[in-house]
């Protein structure tokens, strides 16, 4: 490769990390019929970054897991909302809902919602 070829990729590869990157060229130089474009790889990257497992949240989202309302709250809501049969709800509705939610929730309202 040219040092202007290196360059373009280095560019486009730039902030894909390094196993990433392995993990794409060896994967492409095993199974490809040709010299890849830089689409080929990025695909790959894709690919191996779909694989990997992610960090959802952080460590202040992880201490709320669990205290707060859930699926069951949730679909509750809904449930309520789409029995009123109005097309839209205020925010008066929609507090009065959650109000109602939280009167059937055992410990009442997340702390969040207490704080507020």
């Amino acid at each position: 490769m040219t040092e202007s070829e290196t360059e373009v990729w280095a560019d486009i590869l730039n902030g894909v990390s390094q196993d990433a990157c392995e993990y794409a060229f060896e994967n492409w130089f095993r199974n490809g019929k040709f010299f890849p474009r830089p689409a080929n790889i990025l695909e790959l990257v894709q690919t191996y970054a779909s694989n990997q497992p992610r960090e959802v949240c952080d460590d202040a989202c992880k201490r709320r897991h669990g205290r707060g309302y859930d699926t069951n709250d949730l679909l509750w809501l809904w449930k309520k909302r789409q029995a009123s049969g109005a097309t839209k709800w205020t925010k008066a509705d929609y507090e009065a809902a959650m109000q109602e939610l939280d009167s059937k929730r055992e410990g009442g309202a997340p702390l969040w919602r207490k704080i507020a």
